[in-house]
């Protein structure tokens, strides 16, 4: 039987970079990633 189907990926891809080189930049960008990522 042929249904004619498609199949397709989605990536979704965000990183997230510190606004200045502070620490609580560094930990607060890494923090997000830690977030979104998992």
């Amino acid at each position: 039987a042929t249904q004619k189907g498609r199949i397709g990926i989605l990536l979704d891809f965000v990183w997230y970079e510190p606004l200045t080189n502070s620490k609580a930049d560094q930990f607060a960008a890494q923090r997000a990633r830690d977030f979104h990522i998992g």
